[in-house]
């Protein structure tokens, strides 16, 4: 688990921000309620970074960050 991750803001209009405690590199799922995967980036050796949301429609989405399959992170964030 990576402690200390941060992501924000939620809501969310346009970018999200990724801030990890450490240099990682993760793979990064957004799903909606449903389950669906509706955007997948990796972070390679960064620790901070951000994810244009602009093409998502308005509603709540799980961000889920991932190190092979293990998942490490996960919140939930409404984009408007």
């Amino acid at each position: 688990v990576l402690a200390g991750t941060l992501i924000y803001p939620s809501p969310v209009n346009d970018v999200l921000n990724i801030e990890l405690p450490i240099v990682s590199n993760v793979d990064v799922i957004i799903t909606n309620l449903i389950g669906q995967e509706v955007k997948t980036e990796s972070i390679c050796g960064e620790i901070d970074y951000q994810i244009n949301m602009a093409d998502l429609p308005g509603g709540i989405y799980i961000v889920s960050l991932r190190q092979g399959q293990t998942k490490v992170f996960q919140k939930k964030v409404v984009k408007i």
